[in-house]
């Protein structure tokens, strides 16, 4: 805590800094000042929690510098110590906000005393607000990561006309795209200059911000992770807003990137729909379209209504989407490779072109790899191989032996996750834990982003591999770090919450006593009694 002082008498100014009050409180005198308009400057430049003032000073007396303080939004709290035993000075002080009025000479315990009393409610104050602080941000994490949820729910499974209703009243409850009735999928990914995919990089994450905020005037959005190489962003707007508008900010960005940095970003855009139940439907559409490689059109921003009409529409549904997942997902090698001889058979009926199947091996691709991330899988680079062949298929059974071959893969890399005591997942999830526990602001979605993995999938493995949350996880890991800062030789309390990744004392003292049983102070004292400290 900090403290000014404002008085244009040296000796009292340095008898005030001198006195031992301050040390007793834990508070540091960051400046002193002689007029009032020093003050404003200095109260600015350390925005002090605690400020002593007199009245009668040169340039600015101290009941105006209250005045233009109060305007700054300060609530520092003033104490006004005066010479003058004014009772309209006390009045106007008293409507200012003034916490205390002392007469000088001053009394050493009078001022000790107005001095414990102001410090105790400026520390309840800032706990309270710190509280606050953190029931905001809990909020808001947690209407978040809701959205988050949701979203990928509406990206992945296949949702019909009846379910719109209930979709709509879970949309209203978590926030999501408040007021729209247009929506559209965005699906973007970067490729090398020979037209390999890329896995997921900052680059493309920074590309999708920055779409973002370049059509955030005209559009709500919502982004994601779609699997290792895709992100995923959701445009709403009003009827009033064209879905066309977006595309020039898009075709600018990729282009700008591409001179940047020797590789084209893509992105591919569904249907325009009015409905929540066809995203899953949507994003199919804008993922597959991603790979449609015709020679006569290699724009970096792709539309449905630039792409030739095929029966594969009909044939790489949503619904196939979630079978091939969900076979992938539980290892079931006897009903995929039914299922993928039952689409051979289709495909050859179709005589499809190369294009077309560059078309499909991006559709397997896609289930494979949200197979993979389900499953806490940790494939390795074999899933960026089979991009490279996408442009090269010949035929139908050059593209079957491919997809089958790359499920395989998966199913392999799932089981050999699912065999050992944690999965893959989980084993990251604690390895980024233990790098960050510090941080006052992690949370479980900047662990799930950070480990590429589903956010309530996380929470579930986690769980069913550690025993306990996540959150008790972190907890306990921060607990365990404050002993160690404790048993070290640490001895504020405060400092130690900060350190270990608390957002205020006062909750790491509620965690402490919950794990321990007695409050940091008691264990500190404790220490110092047994003489190890």
């Amino acid at each position: 805590m900090k403290a000014l002082i404002i008085d244009d008498e040296y000796f009292f100014r340095r008898m005030l800094r001198q006195h031992p009050v301050w040390a007793r409180l834990n508070i540091s005198v960051c400046a002193d000042a002689a007029d009032g308009a020093e003050g404003l400057r200095l109260a600015e430049t350390y925005q002090p929690e605690l400020i002593l003032a007199d009245i009668n000073m040169p340039l600015i007396d101290g009941l105006t510098f209250i005045e233009r303080l109060r305007k700054t939004n300060s609530s520092a709290k003033v104490i006004i110590i005066s010479g003058y035993d004014n009772f309209e000075y006390a009045k106007q002080a008293m409507r200012l906000g003034v916490s205390h009025y002392l007469l000088k000479p001053v009394r050493d315990e009078e001022l000790e005393e107005v001095l414990t009393q102001t410090a105790a409610q400026i520390r309840r104050e800032l706990e309270e607000k710190q509280e606050y602080s953190s029931l905001l941000a809990f909020q808001t994490q947690h209407r978040q990561n809701l959205q988050q949820q949701f979203l990928s729910r509406l990206l992945t499974e296949p949702f019909n006309a009846d379910d719109e209703s209930a979709l709509q009243q879970e949309a209203k409850q978590c926030d999501f795209l408040k007021d729209c009735t247009h929506y559209c999928i965005a699906v973007m990914a970067s490729f090398t200059n020979g037209g390999e995919l890329c896995p997921l990089s900052d680059k493309l994450l920074y590309a999708a911000n920055q779409f973002l905020e370049r059509t955030q005037n005209r559009f709500q959005s919502a982004s994601v992770r779609l699997d290792r190489c895709h992100c995923c962003i959701v445009l709403g707007y009003a009827h009033s807003v064209s879905l066309n508008q977006a595309v020039p900010y898009a075709e600018e960005l990729a282009l700008t990137i591409e001179m940047q940095d020797l590789v084209t970003i893509r992105l591919s855009l569904s249907e325009e729909m009015q409905s929540l139940h066809a995203f899953s439907a949507c994003c199919n559409q804008a993922l597959s379209a991603l790979y449609w490689r015709n020679r006569a059109d290699m724009s970096a921003v792709i539309c449905p209504h630039r792409i030739q009409r095929s029966p594969l529409s009909s044939l790489l549904t949503a619904q196939l989407r979630l079978q091939m997942i969900a076979c992938l997902r539980i290892c079931d090698q006897k009903r995929l490779t039914d299922l993928l001889d039952s689409l051979r058979n289709q495909l050859r009926e179709l005589r499809i072109s190369r294009e077309q199947l560059s078309y499909a091996a991006a559709f397997f691709l896609s289930c494979s790899a949200k197979a993979s991330q389900d499953g806490g899988a940790d494939p390795g680079g074999f899933m960026l191989e089979p991009h490279e062949q996408i442009y090269t298929i010949q035929n139908t059974d050059e593209l079957m032996r491919l997809v089958q071959k790359m499920c395989f893969h998966v199913m392999d890399a799932i089981r050999a996750s699912e065999s050992k005591g944690r999965s893959a997942v989980v084993e990251r999830a604690i390895a980024y834990v233990d790098l960050h526990y510090s941080e006052s602001d992690l949370t479980i979605e900047t662990i799930s982003r950070a480990c590429f993995s589903n956010y309530a999938y996380l929470c579930c493995v986690f769980k069913r591999d550690i025993g306990m949350t996540i959150n008790h996880y972190i907890m306990k890991l921060r607990i365990k770090k404050a002993l160690q800062r404790i048993d070290g030789g640490e001895t504020s309390v405060s400092a130690v919450a900060t350190a270990v990744g608390f957002s205020s004392a006062n909750y790491f003292c509620k965690c402490f006593k919950k794990e321990l049983g007695l409050v940091p102070s008691d264990y500190i004292g404790k220490r110092k009694t047994d003489g190890r400290m």
